[in-house]
């Protein structure tokens, strides 16, 4: 389907906070910045404990300036949008055409289920699929809120994971892990670290990598800027490039008006965190594309139609 132009196997990608863990195992013994101890290899243990330890310290991400630059082929264009995700796999974020202004994108999840909109697929449908089915969907692209919440930072890894750890000539380390992916197919997660000590706007984790069993990448999550929320003192990703190859698409995301560990009240997260309502769209279950539903299990109510390009009135509320 074309659907498959959509981008969004989202977002993102790691932190680089708690720096000291690299001081200590990959600096000389005077302490000097950038030298590469390679008789020491890191365990594999360490290294997942040193992410989940940075992950632990982010409960939500709010993103109220979101710039896409978009390249598939030879073709570019850009979007402006929001981003919110809270812990544990609740997602959602809105883009508009920035010169039309009219909405363009609507990507989502919450405990429940996730979803995707795109005004220039064809047809425009907006496509749901509760967790519990995923493994019977036909996804169009490499989606999931354990992906995205992993590349965000903000998962926790599983610490009895099938991981093995590489030592990389260019000066990473990588940490491999074989999974599976939500439809049952053997994958490997790869986490490439800078071996250097690094600080400021620099990554320590430079990239994300789903490859598949044969090693083909499937999606690719590059983080070339970090920034520091000044309340929290946490640090997150600024800009990320992510590659599906097999679209030939790279969308580069640059996170501005980043807050973590924003209080998010629970009426505000229900607003968030809930499949929309869009007004003459069609919804489509992509476990069984011929249910197609009023939009809302039985028994919830439908929340008031709302632009999902609403940018900060998002954020104060849904339109009524």
């Amino acid at each position: 389907m074309r659907s498959r132009y959509l981008l969004f196997g989202l977002a993102a990608a790691m932190l680089a906070g708690g720096c000291q863990w690299f001081k200590d195992k990959f600096t000389n013994n005077n302490g000097s910045k950038g030298t590469f101890t390679s008789n020491e290899k890191p365990r594999a243990q360490d290294l997942v404990d040193y992410l989940n330890r940075d992950a632990q310290r982010i409960d939500t991400i709010v993103v109220q300036q979101l710039d896409v630059d978009a390249r598939r082929g030879l073709i570019t264009f850009g979007l402006n949008g929001w981003l919110a995700a809270q812990k544990p796999n609740k997602f959602r974020m809105g883009a508009k055409f920035p010169a039309a202004g009219g909405p363009a994108a609507d990507i989502g999840s919450n405990s429940r289920e996730f979803w995707f909109w795109m005004a220039k697929s064809d047809p425009p449908y907006l496509f749901y699929c509760n967790h519990n089915d995923v493994q019977n969907a036909q996804l169009p692209f490499p989606f999931h809120p354990e992906w995205v919440m992993e590349a965000l930072g903000m998962a926790t890894m599983n610490p009895n994971g099938d991981y093995r750890v590489e030592m990389r000539s260019r000066g990473t380390i990588e940490l491999i892990e074989r999974t599976r992916s939500p439809q049952g197919q053997p994958v490997r997660k790869i986490t490439v670290f800078n071996s250097q000590t690094v600080g400021g706007s620099q990554p320590q984790v430079v990239e994300r990598r789903l490859v598949d069993e044969q090693g083909k990448d499937i999606a690719i999550a590059r983080i070339t800027e970090m920034q520091r929320d000044p309340y929290s003192g946490v640090t997150i990703p600024r800009r990320i490039a992510f590659d599906y190859p097999a679209e030939r698409l790279t969308l580069t995301l640059t996170l501005d008006q980043a807050a973590v560990n924003q209080p998010v009240d629970p009426s505000t997260a229900q607003n968030w965190f809930t499949r929309p309502y869009l007004e003459g769209v069609q919804s489509i279950d992509l476990a069984n594309s011929r249910r197609q539903n009023s939009a809302y299990p039985t028994g919830n109510a439908k929340p008031a139609s709302h632009s999902s390009s609403g940018g900060l009135g998002i954020f104060r509320g849904a339109k009524k």
